[in-house]
């Protein structure tokens, strides 16, 4: 038998390194998270990542995109859009 100790939920310091925003940006979303985030479907995600467009972690069997990537691009298409009526 080993002397480990089971540490408790109350007995974790929090970390106050980092602000709440920080937390959340580091955030993993599976493809469909991110395809209810940009309003779009899970395949037109998987597009935009084997397109280059957005960059995806493979975590075990699961594929997963950072919240911090997907609020840095938004939606590729949207983006694509306005461009096309900009240049009208």
């Amino acid at each position: 038998m080993t002397d480990e100790k089971i540490v408790l939920g109350d007995e974790i310091e929090p970390d106050e390194s980092r602000t709440p925003q920080e937390f959340a940006h580091d955030e993993m979303l599976t493809i469909e998270q991110v395809a209810l985030r940009l309003n779009c479907s899970a395949t037109q995600v998987r597009d935009w990542i084997s397109a280059g467009q957005l960059q995806a972690h493979n975590e075990g069997s699961i594929e997963r995109v950072s919240r911090r990537e997907v609020d840095r691009i938004g939606n590729p298409d949207d983006k694509a859009a306005q461009a096309f009526e900009d240049n009208q």
